[in-house]
């Protein structure tokens, strides 16, 4: 059965939610066929700053956690798709989870101060798991977190970032400009958490 990008009908979800609890052999493979695409699509939009690849591996992880458990689904509960959404969203956060939690070594380039302003005292073997980061981080407002998550991962596209809900009202034209800043706030912060820039 080729992969679809629709998500299947509520009679077409149930049949395969009823063949995967009779284990039947053929089960699996119509079910990813039938959602692996619109999963991946739908973790895509829910998490929209994280690699696809990332929502491809959440969505295999999801599948094969609920083939080889079938009976962790109750059809009197939840409908078939909703069900693996939820599935696919848990392991999804898993991954970002421990994505976030993975030492990354900061460098002195990503602070980007002056040495002249203090910023000698900076380590390039510090690790994002410092508890000053840590901290510094967990205080950044949603707009900026989104904007250090992108940096981190090394992205320049300007509609990588034109995507980030808190730059929505800026004017295209200013939308460069006003990223500089937020990304200038965050530098200096994170400095300072360290002991940089003052």
């Amino acid at each position: 059965m080729p992969h679809t990008s629709h998500w299947p009908t509520e009679d077409e979800s149930r049949r395969l939610a009823a063949e995967l609890l009779a284990e039947l052999a053929t089960a699996p493979s119509e079910i990813a066929a039938a959602f692996q695409v619109p999963l991946t699509r739908f973790l895509d939009r829910r998490f929209r700053y994280a690699d696809r690849q990332m929502c491809e591996v959440a969505v295999n992880d999801a599948l094969f956690a609920v083939f080889k458990s079938p009976s962790r689904y109750d059809p009197a509960r939840l409908e078939f798709g909703a069900f693996l959404r939820l599935v696919a969203k848990r392991k999804m956060l898993n991954l970002v989870a421990k994505h976030l939690r993975r030492p990354k070594i900061l460098s002195l380039e990503f602070v980007e101060e002056p040495v002249a302003h203090g910023n000698s005292s900076l380590d390039d073997s510090l690790s994002w798991d410092d508890p000053r980061l840590t901290a510094e981080e967990s205080a950044l407002d949603p707009t900026e977190a989104a904007v250090l998550e992108l940096m981190r991962r090394g992205v320049r596209e300007k509609a990588a970032f034109a995507k980030i809900p808190g730059f929505a009202p800026v004017p295209p034209n200013e939308l460069a400009a006003e990223v500089k800043r937020c990304k200038d706030r965050i530098k200096k912060r994170l400095s300072r958490a360290v002991g940089g820039a003052k």
